[in-house]
């Protein structure tokens, strides 16, 4: 454990700006001699380091190592330090501690693990690709726009990453990464997408569109890593127009998101029903 001065909104500011994660604990009780007063805060990344201030040494030890757990579990936790007489054992989810000091001092402190928002990166400046950026957006995604129409206002995306050039694109496995180009530039899209390490690929095309591509795609990236790709992406609505298609790729998104959590968790995640979900063709999505 070390500990770390300095300011804690610049510490957050940084941590966030780098997209890692951490533990914030917050002092909400405080009873008897005790360091640390109700609104006190501390930052904990994974590492074990703290930026901030909960109270002395009978409290940070504790307070390191359970802000740990909450970030391998990814969920929030009241931790309670203090004395048998204070803190009772209860059965609400709340975690009781003991105090190491002779002090009657005792705390009460919520710890909530604050992750990086999931990263979606859109390819294309459709209507489908702007709608599905503002619908992503309002759940919580970070969006990246990647166009070739620099033209286009794309009020919907955190970043614009224009594609007339290479493309050296930031993205890691667990992205998001959606190719709804309207076959206007599918190829150099798709050759971009499957080069990047991102789990889920997914294109907005046509089942005849994605046949015509998909063999040149498996000499270039393999057999294994095309069959990954959600072609047609989304889930199967049916015959549906061009917003509710961005309804249909995000409903996806959503689903292998909350996957992917699960297997992070460690536990085992809901077989996917074998059905044609996102494989048929949507109304409006036939391109050549």
């Amino acid at each position: 454990m070390t500990l770390i001065p300095g300011d804690l909104d610049v510490a957050i500011a940084e941590l966030e700006r780098r997209r890692e994660p951490y533990a914030l604990a917050t002092v909400v009780w405080t009873k008897g001699l005790s360091s640390g007063k109700a609104g006190d805060r501390a930052v904990v990344t994974a590492d074990g380091k703290l930026r901030g201030w909960v109270g002395g040494a009978c409290a940070l030890g504790k307070v390191v190592r359970q802000c740990q757990e909450a970030l391998a579990e990814r969920e929030p936790r009241v931790l309670c330090i203090g004395h048998d007489d204070v803190f009772p054992e209860r059965d609400d989810g709340r975690i009781n501690e003991p105090a190491s000091c002779q002090s009657d001092g005792s705390y009460e402190i919520f710890i909530e693990p604050k992750l990086p928002s999931p990263r979606l990166f859109i390819f294309g400046d459709a209507p489908v690709a702007s709608t599905l950026g503002v619908l992503a957006r309002a759940v919580g995604f970070e969006i990246s726009a990647v166009r070739r129409a620099t033209v286009a206002e794309r009020p919907e995306a955190h970043h614009v990453i224009d594609a007339n050039g290479d493309l050296d694109l930031n993205v890691d496995a667990a992205d998001f990464v959606v190719v709804a180009t309207m076959g206007q530039w599918d190829r150099a899209a798709l050759e971009s997408a499957l080069a990047t390490p991102a789990h889920y690929v997914a294109l907005v095309a046509s089942p005849r569109r994605w046949g015509k591509l998909k063999s040149r795609f498996e000499e270039q990236f393999g057999p294994e890593r095309v069959a990954a790709v959600r072609a047609p992406a989304g889930l199967d609505l049916g015959p549906v127009d061009h917003p509710e298609i961005a309804v249909a790729v995000l409903a996806e998104v959503v689903r292998e998101k909350a996957l992917q959590r699960t297997r992070l968790a460690g536990v085992d995640a809901p077989q996917q029903a074998a059905s044609s979900c996102g494989r048929q063709a949507h109304g409006t999505q036939e391109h050549v």
